[in-house]
């Protein structure tokens, strides 16, 4: 008589990896980052940090994560026709898949990569646009500089209330840009700028106004040339991870 087992239930959480890539595009060395605490600023100019929302990997999942990394092959980054070796931080989502029979499956999903937010700065919601409820979403793009300073930040286009108010929200991102700090791209062992493009969501609500969001959400990648993620893992209440527009290092598919 075949046993009936309970459905599989599947959780997901991101995950961070600094990586070194040699002259031949393969990943020799990858490391976890543990979750960083966003900061937020306070009136008087202070950053103070707050929890992250994330605990870090216990240590033997992450030494299991970082050794699938290393069959990686990115193609190899080249100056002037010359192989040359880089270090970039690749973004993905770990994925837990408990079986009835009380078995876990554990698999890696490659996201992107660009370089790694050490101090990101939250943004604060513009205090008039709260009191009449404007919501929305933008599609921002800035450039992480080999200092990792980020300027050249501007709003591509704006969704929902936010559109008819895009000045007051783009202060606000503005602002939390220019405090946040990045590791930037390594070629041949000298940091790069990097473009990047993310939507930022500004919402109050749960319920009608996150459906709502998220479908602007889903408008905004298609405004920051990406494929929008299907609906099963888009959602105004998950902050977005940024995209790198121009970063050298490719993953081929497969």
């Amino acid at each position: 008589m075949p046993v009936a087992f309970a459905a599989d239930r599947v959780q997901e959480r991101p995950v961070t990896l600094q990586l070194d890539v040699n002259t031949a595009g393969q990943v020799t060395a990858a490391k976890v980052m543990d979750p960083v605490p966003v900061v937020e600023a306070t009136s008087d100019g202070r950053l103070v940090p707050e929890g992250p929302s994330y605990l870090p990997l216990p240590e033997a999942l992450a030494r299991t994560v970082e050794q699938a990394t290393l069959k990686w092959r990115f193609r190899p980054l080249r100056i002037a026709g010359i192989a040359v070796t880089g270090r970039t931080w690749a973004r993905g989502t770990l994925q837990f898949v408990e079986h009835g029979d009380g078995h876990v499956d554990v698999a890696l999903r490659y996201g992107s990569n660009g370089p790694f937010m050490r101090q990101p700065v939250a943004v604060t919601y513009p205090v008039p646009m709260m009191r009449q409820d404007v919501t929305g979403v933008l599609a921002v793009e800035y450039v992480v500089e080999p200092d990792g300073s980020i300027d050249q930040i501007r709003v591509l286009k704006a969704f929902g209330k936010a559109a008819e108010h895009k000045e007051a929200f783009e202060q606000a991102i503005r602002q939390a840009l220019r405090a946040s700090r990045s590791l930037p791209l390594l070629v041949d062992g000298n940091a790069v700028a990097t473009r990047m493009r993310v939507p930022y969501v500004f919402s109050m609500e749960d319920g009608a106004s996150d459906f709502d969001n998220t479908r602007l959400l889903k408008r905004a990648w298609h405004a920051i040339h990406r494929d929008p993620p299907d609906s099963r893992s888009v959602s105004a209440s998950a902050p977005a991870e940024a995209v790198a527009v121009d970063s050298p290092f490719v993953l081929p598919p497969g």
